[in-house]
């Protein structure tokens, strides 16, 4: 088993960074920001996987966009979507939905009912959060598009495969953090990175940073419906386990805003709340039940 990226899968990766770089940095202007990326090659004959790599080097650089998202939904959706954010809500859910504020199409997961809903100014009332993204409440005005049998089954196992890859993303900068203050913080008058204790528990934390990845891979390589399910259930879980765990490890460090770790962490939050929680998704993986298992992640347009 190969697990170095490709010649053309780094290359992507490095144009999506200088890209990054280019619009200012991971504080760069989130519109801003998207525009250059819809206007590179980045996506440029990019599979499943490419894309989602994409969306996972995203989260790790600390970037606040919605691009990942759009790049794993666009292929599933109608022709002639207009450019801009996408956001993603289901029907019977209440709150804020991530991006809906800057979001052009907004999808509405209602079994045969999914819609494509463009966004219209009286139809997003913004929402102030603290989780690292922005939010709006979605009140849909008009019909939509209502897109055809079995979209509802497609397009939520794209929209799990990128928070999926987000956490990864997240999750891998945040060990990182954790990591360098280990190393650079002095107590007792030795590295706090000496203690056996706080080894083993960074430890912990960084198989399962590398875990969320390589199932979120592996379940973008081969679009399995139950893989996606478990590479979900997995993301979730590793979420509301290092977001305590690294936050203590760091002391009260990790609340500054100068130290940054809350980027990471509060995104990581955020983003298991999305998935609707681990209970609903460990139900999923064991019954096993998706409709239309087979073809749950074709890219093929309704």
């Amino acid at each position: 088993m190969d697990f170095d990226i490709s010649e053309n899968q780094g290359l992507r990766l490095a144009t999506v960074a200088d890209i990054v770089d280019a619009a200012g940095g991971p504080a760069a202007e989130t519109e801003q920001l998207e525009q250059k990326l819809e206007a590179s090659d980045v996506l440029s004959d990019a599979c499943v996987l490419d894309r989602f790599l994409v969306a996972e080097e995203l989260a790790r650089i600390g970037a606040s966009s919605a691009f990942g998202l759009r790049a794993l939904l666009a292929d599933c959706l109608p022709e002639g979507l207009p450019p801009g954010s996408i956001a993603v809500t289901e029907a019977n859910r209440r709150g804020p939905v991530r991006f809906a504020n800057s979001a052009s199409s907004i999808v509405v997961l209602d079994g045969d009912r999914t819609r494509l809903y463009e966004s219209v100014a009286d139809s997003v009332v913004p929402a102030e959060t603290s989780f690292g993204f922005t939010y709006a409440h979605f009140r849909p005005k008009g019909e939509g598009i209502r897109l055809t049998e079995g979209s509802e089954d497609i397009l939520r196992a794209r929209w799990r495969l990128a928070m999926v890859a987000e956490i990864a993303g997240n999750a891998r900068t945040a060990v990182e953090k954790t990591a360098d203050h280990l190393v650079s913080r002095v107590q007792f008058g030795r590295p706090l990175s000496s203690l056996q204790a706080l080894r083993h528990r960074l430890a912990e934390a960084a198989v399962s940073a590398e875990s969320t990845r390589w199932l979120g891979r592996e379940a973008a390589f081969s679009e399995d419906p139950r893989a996606i399910r478990r590479a979900s259930w997995y993301a979730s879980d590793t979420a509301a386990t290092l977001v305590p765990d690294l936050m203590q490890m760091c002391g009260a460090r990790s609340f500054t805003l100068e130290f940054g770790l809350h980027l990471f962490t509060m995104r990581m939050n955020s983003l298991r709340l999305e998935f609707g929680g681990i209970d609903r998704l460990g139900l999923e993986l064991a019954e096993g039940n998706l409709p239309h298992a087979e073809h749950a992640t074709s890219g093929s347009r309704p």
